[in-house]
């Protein structure tokens, strides 16, 4: 069903009698369309987090986040279901509640593959799934076991040692 929406100003014109009133134009009309509820679009892909993180000798913890999807088909977002396929094929899902943006997984193997993918939830039904997030279960290069950024220490960074017209010369320590 459509409807068509034009809005226009009224004011008082004259401060002495106030059942006189001016008129402005009226804006161009605006069409809305409602319609029933349906399935909600899915959400974009997974995000992996900077929390990821080793969280000992041969485990990783990572965690995923998302956007809520661009069009909740006419009914709030009841929940989320995340799931998870692991490097031997098997899949992990987790129901999540209507506000969550991110969810962490704890003991996965250091080195391993594992591929995310969600869907929301209205009172419809469910979405189609979100594109893949392919994760390595790892920290980011630069990055040790404590979270400290070993790229950003003076060692590491170039130093220009020479600048011609047609070439420079860069080296580290």
């Amino acid at each position: 069903r459509q409807y068509s929406f034009q809005v226009r100003a009224i004011n008082h014109c004259d401060g002495t009698d106030e059942n006189l009133s001016c008129h402005g134009p009226f804006s161009e009309p605006r069409l809305f369309t409602v319609r029933e509820p349906r399935r909600p679009l899915p959400p974009a892909s997974p995000e992996r987090d900077a929390r990821t993180a080793i969280t000992g000798s041969a485990t990783v913890s990572a965690t995923v986040t998302w956007t809520r999807p661009i069009d909740n088909g006419g009914s709030p977002i009841t929940g989320y279901i995340l799931y998870m396929k692991k490097p031997d094929d098997s899949m992990d899902s987790f129901a999540l509640g209507p506000d969550a943006s991110s969810w962490t997984v704890d003991d996965l193997q250091a080195g391993e593959i594992y591929r995310f993918h969600l869907v929301a939830i209205n009172a419809i039904g469910r979405s189609g799934n979100s594109p893949v997030l392919t994760l390595v279960a790892a920290m980011p290069p630069g990055i040790d076991t404590t979270s400290t950024q070993t790229y950003s220490t003076e060692s590491f960074r170039p130093i220009i040692t020479d600048v011609k017209e047609t070439e420079m010369v860069i080296e580290w320590l």
